[in-house]
């Protein structure tokens, strides 16, 4: 703990005990803030390791090559799209948390 949360909490002045209250929220959102950004980075890279070893197959003639491309032709990107939708649900849902009532 600070020296300034230390003088808030011995503090008689209500306002700067709130002031110390309101900093800890803040840490703990940080903390929410980090975790939900670690999640979306995670769902991300799920989508990208799954194309990742079809497009390399792509040029490939022999039948991994046909393989590939009809997964992607079959996924249109769906997963991407996919991956992506959750990332705006994620921004508007923190954009709807944060908003002062």
């Amino acid at each position: 703990m600070t020296d300034r949360e230390n003088d808030a909490l011995r503090a008689t002045n209500i306002d700067q005990a709130a002031e110390i209250g309101i900093l800890r929220t803040e840490k703990h959102a940080d903390a929410e803030a980090i975790g939900s950004q670690a999640a979306e980075i995670e769902r991300l890279r799920a989508a990208l390791d799954w194309y990742e070893p079809r497009l390399n197959m792509c040029n490939n003639f022999a039948s991994e090559g046909h393989n590939a491309r009809d997964d992607l032709a079959k996924d249109r990107g769906e997963r991407a799209r996919a991956a992506l939708a959750q990332e705006a649900q994620t921004d508007e849902a923190a954009a709807t948390d944060t908003e002062v009532t």
